[in-house]
């Protein structure tokens, strides 16, 4: 991951990180990268499969490091093109991630 990270193969080292099912490796990764900058790259450097799997992710547990999680949360949403999951066939994969995660904001 951290390989990955120093290439800038971000979707790499999501995808490896997402894969350890260890939510403190997820947000290890998003706290070494500068959000700020990193959102607003062009070409977004994440694939909109991997945003959703980060924003399950993130989205599943609130109650630690809930500052992080809320801001790429936010980011997260804004970046996944809805479009592509419609063109995709994809939108029941979509529809369960979002509601999960707004029931856990609302928890």
């Amino acid at each position: 991951i951290l390989a990955d990270l120093k290439t800038k193969s971000f979707d790499d080292a999501f995808t490896k990180a997402l894969m350890t099912q260890n939510i403190e490796t997820v947000v290890w990764l998003c706290q070494q990268i500068k959000e700020e900058d990193f959102f607003y790259t062009d070409p977004f450097p994440l694939s909109q499969s991997v945003l959703l799997a980060l924003l399950q992710q993130l989205g599943s547990d609130l109650h630690e490091n809930k500052d992080i999680k809320l801001s790429w949360i936010q980011r997260i949403s804004i970046k996944l093109d809805i479009g592509y999951f419609k063109k995709e066939s994809l939108l029941p994969h979509l529809v369960p991630v979002l509601e999960e995660v707004q029931k856990n904001l609302n928890a």
